[in-house]
């Protein structure tokens, strides 16, 4: 929630994954909360590797590949609810 999108969100995701300690920033919700789901970027269900990458790709500005299922939130954009 600092307003940038980078490596470090993307570090989340992995650290998520492998279930490796993870503090998020103040006023950040916990990855896996909420509908939709925070952190599921491609909003298959789950938060993983395949997410942290779509964050780099959409830090380093290249187009992302796959498209994320119908009705996702893209990643940039503001989640309702």
């Amino acid at each position: 929630l600092d307003g940038h999108i980078d490596g470090l969100d993307a570090l989340r995701e992995l650290l998520h994954e492998v279930n490796l300690p993870l503090t998020q920033p103040s006023g950040c919700p916990d990855l896996g909360t909420g509908t939709p789901e925070f952190g599921d970027v491609n909003c298959d269900g789950s938060e993983d590797a395949s997410d942290a990458a779509l964050i780099l790709e959409y830090a380093a500005g290249v187009t992302i590949a796959p498209t994320p299922h119908a009705g996702c939130t893209h990643i940039g954009s503001a989640l309702s609810g």
